[in-house]
């Protein structure tokens, strides 16, 4: 006969139960939403999820702390560092999928055709440079970009490159902010195919 748990086990019991139940949640999202992901939470709790989970593939970053009342306000700035760094992380692996996409005539340059290109094909990775944005109109049946320059009028997307990025990460892609001046030659934009 074993021993009754103690309430120190059943708490353990239910802390694993619980993160568990989190990690099936997370990786239902991620297969509808592939993103990069940030986990946010105490030291202690993001150690013991990461053990368990099966779903951190696409780990950028942690933002560590006790924040689960912390308004959004608070933790968008916060997670946005770790994005930003994790995706400049990864500007020598962007670099060279480039060169061995380009030679197999997999790659778009500029951001009208890689949008055309991430609505009718399969995107596999997004390069850009970090300072880049590229106000624009989007054509009726939503393939086409055009430039523009009267950025207030409500027709005109502030950023069609955050409306990019987003459509590659949706289509299953990654993304990646490169330096200044490193796609210059492209249009400061490079989208590889599968």
């Amino acid at each position: 006969m074993t021993a009754p748990a103690t309430p120190e086990q059943r708490t353990r019991q239910a802390v694993e139960r619980f993160l568990r139940q989190v990690d099936r949640a997370l990786g239902t999202y991620l297969r509808l939403h592939p993103a990069p992901l940030v986990l946010v939470g105490a030291e202690r709790t993001l150690a013991e999820f990461r053990r368990y989970s099966r779903n951190t593939g696409r780990l950028a970053g942690v933002v560590t702390g006790s924040l689960s009342q912390a308004p959004l306000s608070d933790l968008a700035p916060r997670i946005r560092v770790v994005l930003e760094e994790y995706l400049l992380s990864r500007q020598d692996e962007a670099l060279n999928l480039i060169d061995q996409r380009r030679s197999r005539g997999k790659v778009v340059d500029g951001v009208a055709a890689a949008w055309l290109a991430a609505r009718a094909e399969h995107p596999e990775m997004l390069a850009i440079e970090e300072s880049l944005v590229y106000p624009a109109r989007i054509s009726e049946d939503g393939d086409f970009l055009s430039p523009a320059d009267d950025t207030d009028h409500p027709d005109v997307i502030d950023d069609a490159v955050d409306e990019l990025i987003e459509l590659v990460i949706q289509r299953g892609g990654w993304v990646s902010f490169v330096a200044d001046g490193l796609l210059d030659k492209h249009e400061r934009v490079v989208l590889t195919l599968r």
